[in-house]
């Protein structure tokens, strides 16, 4: 009964301090839990605006690329036109053949290969 006695007494002498740092320790540990739960959302939130982000500019450079591919198509195609418009001509000099070019060949050669620098 001594010893019950004494558990009561100690009981009834730190356990309103027992409770109530037990109380507050779980109310900082609800507050840090809600805080970090919140930090922790707007960070996602924050990365998936970055993605977004960059998502969008690699489709505007894609698209900028792809705009460059068919310029390129365009020109590569304009230059075998142009290529097969010279050769052709060549075919059809009649003075395909001679030891000299004459004025028209050069002409030719040159709207085929460029000016010499």
């Amino acid at each position: 009964m001594i010893g019950t006695a004494r558990g009561l007494d100690l009981l009834l002498r730190y356990g309103p301090a027992a409770a109530l740092a037990l109380a507050a320790g779980g109310g900082i540990w609800a507050a840090y839990d809600w805080a970090y739960d919140r930090g922790f959302a707007a960070k996602a939130a924050e990365v998936q605006a970055e993605k977004e982000e960059l998502e969008r500019k690699l489709m505007a450079v894609s698209d900028e690329l792809s705009e460059t591919v068919r310029q390129l198509e365009l020109e590569r195609a304009a230059r075998e036109r142009l290529v097969e418009e010279v050769e052709d001509a060549a075919r059809a000099d009649p003075g395909a053949d001679r030891q000299c070019l004459p004025g028209d060949s050069v002409q030719r050669l040159r709207r085929r290969w460029g000016a010499p620098d």
